[in-house]
């Protein structure tokens, strides 16, 4: 049976979306043009923040992982030199974070953001209580739970990324821990009067700390992967000191 030029034309073109489609479910690194409109404005601000195209930002939620575990998968990309595929589907395939972090060699100090105050409660004082006890040279020991480092990546994103003192950070994130809701809070938060007001909400949640800043003090950490700026800066292989 012959078909005329005309046919074979539209033939020929349906081929081909049917095999670009294949293509493109089957490599996620692909770059798939999203409207600028339909963003999720938390996710474009985790690709700005560690130089990564949206596309490979929004993979992540649509192969099924949830929206709070972005900032801790883009940290791990970015820390083991690029291979956020392949995280993606050790995460799938059900591996914990912990373990994919000693996969990988990376140590857990890589997560922590260095604080001059005491951290105290939920989602952070765990955390922060083990680093505290431990001698440095014992930090690669700190038994982390997925919950820490999940926590303790977005902490590091959502304070460099927008510049915001870590006490503020971890007030509002207290008050409401749903990473989205947080980011649209300090995308609109840009008046003095609002950040005072977080300050104030803060000293009422914690006059303790008021009294005496010399205890406040004496949790100070130097920041061991100190970075300006994005994300860049951070080690292209997995630390193995």
């Amino acid at each position: 049976m012959k078909f005329s030029s005309k046919v074979q034309n539209i033939i020929a073109a349906i081929l081909i979306t049917l095999v670009t489609s294949v293509i493109t479910f089957a490599d996620p690194t692909i770059n798939i043009d999203v409207n600028l409109a339909d963003r999720d404005p938390y996710l474009v601000d985790v690709a700005d923040y560690y130089s990564v195209p949206y596309n490979r930002v929004a993979y992540i939620p649509q192969s099924g992982l949830d929206l709070e575990e972005v900032p801790l998968l883009l940290l791990l990309d970015t820390l083991i030199g690029g291979n956020l595929e392949n995280l993606v589907g050790l995460r799938s395939s059900g591996l914990n974070y912990v373990e994919i972090a000693k996969r990988y060699n990376v140590l857990p100090y890589r997560f922590f953001t260095p604080v001059d105050f005491n951290v105290q409660g939920p989602p952070y004082g765990n955390a922060y209580g083990y680093f505290k006890k431990h001698p440095r040279g014992n930090w690669q020991e700190i038994p982390l739970r997925d919950i820490d480092l999940i926590k303790l990546a977005q902490l590091q994103f959502l304070h460099r990324k927008y510049k915001r003192p870590v006490t503020q950070v971890i007030n509002i994130v207290q008050r409401d821990p749903n990473i989205t809701r947080v980011v649209r809070h300090l995308r609109a938060d840009k008046t003095e009067g609002s950040s005072k007001f977080v300050k104030k909400n803060h000293d009422q949640k914690h006059p303790n700390n008021n009294k005496n800043n010399s205890a406040r003090a004496s949790m100070k950490f130097k920041d061991p992967h100190k970075s300006n700026g994005k994300a860049k800066g951070h080690d292209k292989k997995g630390d193995r000191r």
